[in-house]
């Protein structure tokens, strides 16, 4: 276990005072102690929050300092405050880790008083606020509806005869790769160093789509997430993901307002009455600009899977 140097030998037969006192396992590099007893099998859901617990850590035991061991507790506290019935079937740990944090000095914060509530009427009032901006999205050409729209949809014709004209025009298919190459950016931050989607990016990429007229159903939930924050106050807003186990074929991303706190991201029926699902993409090929967690605009890739963006977690 990698310990900071303090000068000499640790000597095993004297008394340590407690500022002395021997570091969790859980904190010593390389431990894998709390991160194996939150696994449930290969493939089994994992949440983002509980994933940025785990990262957190990681960097903790890597390089401790009271900075990374505050930042691990804050995790921690998200994790339980939005996936409680994960942390209830995982926690077994918990309890154990936020004791070695106290000991690091980590303290549990106050919940921020402009953290976003989820208030009667308030998705509703947010919905019309942003209701042009939305509308505009779901005008646009959809970028791959050769992949999913059939000759039997009754707007066929309009949507090829839009991505026809969007393939034809040079500055719109450069646009285009623009929002493309930032979702895949951002992408690789999210999964890989598991990094929230910043608000710079999201707003990056809804100027790229402007410019495109088009987008894929990431590109556009992400204008769609950029649109909502314009005219929000009071509203949980999320970038939330279903993915399948046939790729591209079976991935779909899209937004949720007003996403009951302590809710399961998996269980749209625990979201509670007041969420909306705002889906651009599905009406860029005929479908709902905006539906509920029982009636989503795309009902065969749902129910999500993970969640991209939380302006309840978030990185300016």
């Amino acid at each position: 276990m990698a310990l900071p140097a303090i000068g000499g030998h640790i000597h095993l037969n004297r008394p340590a005072s407690p500022q002395q006192t021997e570091a969790s396992p859980l904190l010593a590099k390389g431990n894998k102690l709390f991160e194996q007893s939150v696994k449930r099998g290969i493939g089994h859901f994992q949440s983002s929050d509980l994933k940025q617990v785990i990262s957190a850590l990681r960097q903790l035991q890597s390089a401790p300092d009271s900075g990374k061991a505050q930042r691990v507790q804050d995790a921690i506290q998200h994790w339980e405050q939005h996936h409680p019935k994960e942390v209830a079937a995982r926690g077994a740990r918990l309890t154990e880790l936020k004791q070695a944090l106290a000991e690091q000095g980590a303290i549990t914060r106050a919940a921020p008083q402009h953290e976003p509530q989820v208030m009667a009427g308030g998705t509703q009032a947010l919905l019309q606020k942003s209701m042009a901006g939305l509308e505009k999205l779901g005008s646009y050409a959809c970028t791959d509806a050769q992949t999913f729209v059939q000759p039997n949809n009754p707007s066929y014709q309009k949507i090829i005869g839009k991505l026809n004209a969007f393939g034809q025009d040079p500055l719109r298919l450069a646009a285009n790769q623009r929002a493309n190459n930032s979702a895949n950016m951002a992408a690789i931050q999210i999964t890989r160093n598991k990094q929230p989607l910043s608000l710079r990016t999201m707003e990056n990429i809804a100027k790229a789509v402007d410019d495109a007229k088009a987008g894929c159903c990431s590109t556009l939930a992400y204008s769609a997430a950029a649109e909502l924050l314009r005219h929000n106050s009071d509203q949980r807003i999320e970038v939330l993901a279903h993915r399948g186990a046939q790729g591209h074929a079976q991935t779909h991303c899209f937004v949720v307002i007003g996403r009951a706190e302590g809710s399961e991201l998996t269980k749209p029926e625990s979201w509670g009455p007041h969420a909306k699902v705002v889906d651009p993409w599905a009406a860029t090929i005929g479908a709902p600009l905006v539906g509920t967690p029982a009636r989503p605009p795309i009902a065969n890739l749902w129910p999500p899977t993970e969640s991209v963006f939380d302006n309840t977690h978030r990185e300016d």
